[in-house]
């Protein structure tokens, strides 16, 4: 018996395949390569989802999108913001300043939306990035113990002094990389541990994803640390259930952290979240920096809730030098007002307790995918209380909401359907059976 002719793959397919891996390798060009346009500043991820807009288009009519509760949050959230910049800037500004973030988050959505489906279109993507993730690693590695930033040398960052470029802990220098700092650099090159470990089954790629997931260390940042630890206790704990011959289960895992930010609100000094953003760094100087960004910060939104303050700062005392704001949540609300914080926030949530509920229903195999992006996602949310999500690692997150959220859909499509057929073969009448001689 012959087999069938293989099935052909069409253009638009591989444009699919090719379009999401586009993008991470966009975030992978130094961040001091841009272009300025009428005094706007375009990243190479900026200049890539305008490029592609078309393709991004086509490829969501093509797959019929059909928008759900996740796309009606996240263009709720990008409405507000572009209202905020009106209210803050007027017009002509409001359109310049909401404008790059419209374009960033809407554009990496619906990037995801329409080109990823499910687990087998992350695994491609994954396989199709590795090879600049391991170019990333090394020069991480490479940069943090020769003690020189070789691309941020090569491609100078605004902002970024010579005393910012040449941070020493533990004796490493605190690498750049290609990125535009040492913190989204751990969290970025980090985030892609565990998406490795679970969803990649080929050992090579898998063990080689992971290793180079672990390279974050070297920008020696508290938040990629932490993340490395964070990832590690959510990978284990799914190893043990498994071993103990039970199907995942994030429950009482759930339960034990509310109970743990439930006893530390209580019995700490300023409650959970000061505790958690003051003693949540390497340098204790960052977090009694962070502790005065919150309570100053905090102070603000509740002054101006609904809007925001733009890009004109906030509510600061006048020795704080800077306006950067380490904690995203509190980031968003304070440039765009509480609504905008509630909105992503919300969406957050949302999809990774839909993804936790998915893993908890399917077998232990078939819901890695699921539990590696919601252990990725978790893990990133909670760390947004360090730091604020901007650049790179906001499309990188965006990205994983819009991925996770196909994914779910696609879960759902499947449940759906399965639940239509068992209603159509109850309704079937039973077939006559023939009478005896």
């Amino acid at each position: 018996m012959t087999a069938g002719p293989a099935r052909k793959i069409s253009g638009m397919d591989r444009v699919a395949a090719l379009l999401p891996a586009g993008l991470i390798y966009s975030l992978f060009v130094p961040a001091g390569f841009t272009v300025e346009v009428g005094g706007l500043l375009f990243y190479a991820s900026r200049v890539y989802l305008i490029a592609m807009l078309p393709l991004i288009i086509t490829q969501c009519i093509r797959t019929r999108l059909h928008l759900r509760a996740y796309d009606y949050l996240i263009l709720a959230g990008c409405g507000w913001m572009a209202l905020s910049f009106f209210v803050n800037r007027g017009l002509s500004g409001g359109i310049e300043s909401g404008g790059r973030d419209v374009i960033d988050i809407l554009g990496t959505w619906f990037l995801a939306r329409g080109c990823i489906r499910d687990d087998k279109d992350v695994l491609r993507m994954l396989k199709l990035v590795l090879p600049g993730l391991v170019v990333v690693a090394a020069l991480l590695f490479i940069e943090s113990v020769l003690g020189k930033p070789r691309i941020l040398d090569a491609f100078p960052i605004r902002g970024i002094d010579e005393g910012s470029a040449n941070q020493y802990r533990l004796g490493l220098l605190r690498a750049f990389g290609p990125f535009s700092h040492p913190i989204l650099a751990g969290l970025f090159v980090t985030s892609f541990i565990t998406l490795y470990g679970l969803i990649v089954r080929e050992q090579t790629s898998r063990w080689l994803g992971m290793a180079a997931g672990l390279a974050g260390f070297f920008t020696l940042s508290s938040a990629a640390l932490a993340n490395m630890a964070l990832q590690g206790g959510f990978f284990l704990y799914r190893k043990i259930v498994s071993l103990a011959g039970y199907r995942t289960e994030w429950r009482p895992l759930a339960l034990l952290t509310v109970f743990g930010l439930s006893m530390l609100q209580i019995l700490s000094k300023g409650g959970a979240i000061s505790t958690i953003i003051r003693y949540g760094a390497l340098d204790s100087a960052t977090g009694y920096f962070r502790l005065i960004i919150w309570e100053y910060g905090t102070a603000s939104v509740a002054r101006k809730p609904l809007f925001g303050f733009g890009y004109s700062g906030y509510d600061k005392p006048f020795w704080v030098a800077h306006d950067s704001v380490d904690n995203h949540w509190l980031f968003l609300a304070i440039r765009y007002g509480f609504p905008a914080f509630a909105i992503y926030f919300a969406l957050s949530l949302f999809v990774i307790y839909r993804l936790a509920s998915i893993s908890m229903r399917l077998p232990y195999k078939s819901g890695a995918a699921y539990s590696a992006m919601m252990i990725t996602l978790s893990c990133a949310t909670a760390l947004g209380l360090t730091v604020a999500f901007v650049n790179e690692f906001q499309i990188w997150y965006i990205f994983m909401l819009a991925t996770a959220s196909s994914m779910i859909g696609v879960y759902d499509r499947r449940v759906g359907l399965a639940h239509q057929l068992s209603s159509l073969l109850a309704r079937r009448p039973p077939t006559a059976q023939p009478s005896g001689a």
